[in-house]
């Protein structure tokens, strides 16, 4: 019985979890961003209407996309708001 290349399989193991890493990651990026997202608008509830700017469909779909926006841009970074690190530092190990 002859065994030879060990270290390629555990090689591939190794490159295998590395992606499958980096999709976790990414992931929880993802959640992040989707959850600062549903902070804000929820957040935005708690703000007195104002008289500036008539209620209306477009102005709600801006708004929408605007707090969309802003959560994608405080999740992306290498930090984000901190949410998705602690997400990805409890579930990495069980990949």
């Amino acid at each position: 019985m002859q065994i030879n290349n060990i270290n390629n399989y555990t090689q591939k193991i190794e490159t295998q979890k590395t992606k499958d890493q980096e999709i976790l990651l990414e992931a929880c990026k993802d959640f992040e961003a989707i959850f600062t997202g549903i902070m804000f608008k929820e957040m935005n509830k708690t703000v007195m209407e104002s008289n500036f700017t008539e209620k209306s469909r477009g102005r709600e779909i801006f708004t929408d996309m605007f707090h969309e926006e802003l959560a994608n841009e405080a999740s992306s970074g290498e930090n984000g708001i901190g949410i998705a690190r602690m997400l990805y530092n409890q579930m990495k190990n069980r990949i």
